[in-house]
This record gives structure tokens, C-alpha cells and sequence, in this order.
């Protein structure tokens, strides 16, 4: 199974599961981030609550929206999308505390990672309010990306 056989409720079903697994992946940046370094630690726990809050959004959204069905979804199949769709899962963190540059890079792959991931989504649906939410995440990671490499790097 792909990411475009996936049904409208599948979509949102594997949204969410995503973006609580960028959640953990920002909480181990977090934890594995040289702990000097208060604005990575800031910037990363930023991040982490922005995907919580956007996981919560996509949640309730499937709840309000969405007919409840059978789902095809298994954690194998979610497993693979998520390294298809996620090459940076893979990158270890290393040994030691990750420097400033080494934690706001695998950020940044993450971001680029969502933003990518979310347009995939929005692939192959028709406008409606499905594909307006899923585009508009995307554009807001890709917004947040252009300001972290701009901004603060």
C-alpha cells in the first residue's frame, strides 16, 4: 500500500500518528542537545509543542469530520511510510550532547521532512476541507523552515 491508496480517513489517521512520532524524535533532540544551550533547547521544545498542537488539531478534526470505519493501517505499513517519508528518523544522534549546530540541522531536516509529507497528503484529494488543512500544514512548515534557516541560522 502507498500514501495515495490510502483513504481520506487513513490520511488523517497516519497524519496524526506522524506528527506525535516528530514529537518524540524533537523530545530526544531535545534530551540528546548540549545542555548549555538554552535557545536550541527553546527552539527544539518550540517545535515539539507546535507538532503536539498540530497533532491535536489533525485529531480533532478526524473525530469532528470524519465517518469512524475500519482502518487498514497497521504499525508495520506506518513504519515504513514514516521512513520513506522521514530519511532523518534513520541519523543517529551520536554519542555525546549534540551541538548547536548538529540539533537545529536535524530540525531542519525534520521541518523540510513535514512540510514535504503534509503536500504529499494533500496529493490526489479533491478541495474540500481535507486538502485545504493538509496544504496549509505544509506551508506552515515550510514558513517555519524559511525562518529558522534565515533567522537563526
Amino acid at each position: 500500500m502507498k500514501l495515495e491508496e490510502l483513504t481520506l480517513r487513513e490520511r488523517h489517521e497516519f497524519a496524526v500518528m506522524v506528527t506525535l512520532a516528530c514529537v518524540r524524535r524533537l523530545e530526544a533532540l531535545t534530551r540528546r542537545s548540549d545542555p548549555e544551550d538554552v535557545a536550541v533547547h527553546r527552539l527544539l521544545d518550540n517545535l515539539a509543542k507546535k507538532a503536539l498542537d498540530r497533532a491535536m488539531e489533525l485529531e480533532s478534526f478526524r473525530l469532528r469530520v470524519l465517518s469512524r470505519g475500519p482502518s487498514r493501517l497497521s504499525r508495520k505499513f506506518a513504519e515504513e511510510l514514516i521512513r520513506l517519508h522521514f530519511p532523518s528518523f534513520s541519523r543517529p544522534l551520536g554519542e555525546g550532547p549534540l551541538d548547536r549546530e548538529g540539533a537545529t540541522y536535524l530540525a531542519e531536516c525534520l521541518e523540510e521532512e513535514c512540510a514535504n509529507f503534509y503536500q504529499s497528503l494533500a496529493e490526489g484529494l479533491e478541495e474540500g476541507d481535507s486538502h485545504t488543512l493538509f496544504q496549509s500544514l505544509g506551508r506552515q512548515d515550510l514558513s517555519f523552515l524559511a525562518f529558522v534557516r534565515h533567522v537563526l541560522l
